[in-house]
Parts: C-alpha cells; sequence; structure tokens
C-alpha cells in the first residue's frame, strides 16, 4: 500500500491543513477467470483483510481524525471497502455512492455504447487510448472526465474539514493520475489495490497531488482545463 508510505512521509502537513483527499482503487477482488471483465465480483479473502488493515493505518497516523466525505463507486467491492476502511474509526459519516467514481464513472457518457469498448479492447487498452485522446464510442474525452472529477473533488475540499475518501476503479483513477503526471506509469496489473494519490489544495491555491514521496504541484494542469483558473501566491 504505497499510498500509506505518502501518508506518512507528508503526515505533519496533512495534519495541517483543513481538509485532504484520498483518491484509491478498492481492496483486491475475486478474480473469475470465466468472466474476467464482470464488473460485480466482491472482495477478496485477502481485499477484506487489506481494507481493515488500511483503515488500522489510518488510525495510528492520524488518530480519530474527522472523515467529512466518504464517497465511492455504487459497485459492491468498493462500498464493501468503505465500510472495512471506517469500521476501525467508528465513524458515522454515511458511505456516499456516486457514479462519477464507478457504474459507469466519470470517463463514461453512455454506459451501453461504452461498455462494448471494455469487452473488445479491454481496460488497459481503454485506458491508453483515452490518455491518447482517441475518440471511443460512448466515452468523455480525458479532460472531459477530469474536469468533473475536479468539480466534485474541489465541492468537498471546500465544504468539508478532515479526511475525504473517493474509492473508484483503476479505469477512472489511471486516466486521472495520468492527466497530471505524465510520468506515471502502469504495468498490466494496472495499478495496486488500495494505491492512490493524495490531493490537496493549500492556503495560497496550489493544487498538489502527492505520489509516490512526490510533491506534484499541478495548476498549469488544471488551467489547460479551467482557462480562467487562477491560482498559486497571487491569490494569497
Amino acid at each position: 500500500m504505497p499510498i500509506i508510505e505518502d501518508l506518512i512521509e507528508f503526515r505533519e502537513e496533512l495534519l495541517h491543513q483543513k481538509s485532504f483527499l484520498l483518491f484509491i482503487r478498492h481492496a483486491e477482488k475475486v478474480i473469475n477467470p470465466e468472466e474476467p471483465e464482470d464488473v460485480h465480483v466482491p472482495l477478496s479473502k485477502k481485499g477484506i483483510l487489506q481494507s481493515q488493515e488500511f483503515g488500522k493505518k489510518l488510525e495510528e497516523l492520524f488518530g480519530k481524525i474527522e472523515i467529512g466525505v466518504i464517497k465511492t463507486s455504487p459497485i459492491q467491492r468498493c462500498i464493501s471497502t468503505a465500510q472495512n476502511i471506517i469500521n476501525r474509526q467508528h465513524c458515522e459519516t454515511p458511505i456516499i455512492p456516486s457514479k462519477i467514481l464507478g457504474d459507469p464513472g466519470v470517463f463514461v457518457a453512455d454506459d451501453q455504447l461504452a461498455y462494448q469498448n471494455f469487452i473488445d479492447l479491454g481496460v488497459k487498452q481503454v485506458i491508453e487510448a483515452l490518455y491518447a485522446e482517441k475518440t471511443l464510442a460512448g466515452m468523455r474525452t480525458i479532460k472531459e472526465g477530469v474536469q468533473l472529477l475536479l468539480n466534485e473533488m474541489n465541492n468537498d475540499l471546500k465544504n468539508c474539514d478532515g479526511m475525504i475518501i473517493y474509492i473508484t476503479h483503476d479505469a477512472i483513477l489511471i486516466p486521472f493520475i495520468k492527466f497530471f503526471i505524465e510520468e506515471f506509469e502502469y504495468t498490466n496489473n494496472l495499478i495496486d489495490y488500495l494505491n492512490g494519490i493524495i490531493f490537496l489544495i493549500n492556503k495560497t491555491h496550489e493544487y498538489s497531488l502527492l505520489w509516490e514521496g512526490k510533491r506534484h504541484t499541478i495548476n498549469q494542469k488544471i488551467k489547460s482545463c479551467y482557462p480562467n483558473f487562477k491560482g498559486g501566491k497571487e491569490n494569497e
């Protein structure tokens, strides 16, 4: 769980943030070799333990820090991941299923048309097509999808306190990270379960992603989505 290493490294900074957002993939799922694209497979036994351990680590690092928002894909393995994480905190914040995070997700405009892409190409090829700005039936461009996600994230970061958790799928998380961090690489395994990024906005409106021990300032990329965006020290 490399994101835990980032939470350890940047812990003191995060504790002084009004809010910060964890954007992660769900825990390990059951693999159905007969239907590898089956979206409704549950967490594996290992995935249940992984997500419980993730919640334990969050408690060790941040104590009883407020969890302001928890949003997940409506797919059950994402909801189960969230439940296992927050059970450790005895958190009363409700889990909010969000179709931006899955079923169909932010990059899908028409799920019936888009589904065939995943059948014909597989997840990895769909992700690569998005990043290459290829037109796929029933799907938004990567910039359109990123804009919708940013709208959601901005709203939660500005209106909530404490930790915000988004739980999603590889086909949503990877294009989002790749849009902002060009050197981000993924393998045939895509991105590890329960791995992801930390997203935050500081007091001078500087937007950052924390990934694998590095801070990536992303104001210029955000400006490419919103031409009128102004961020950084000029807003201090």
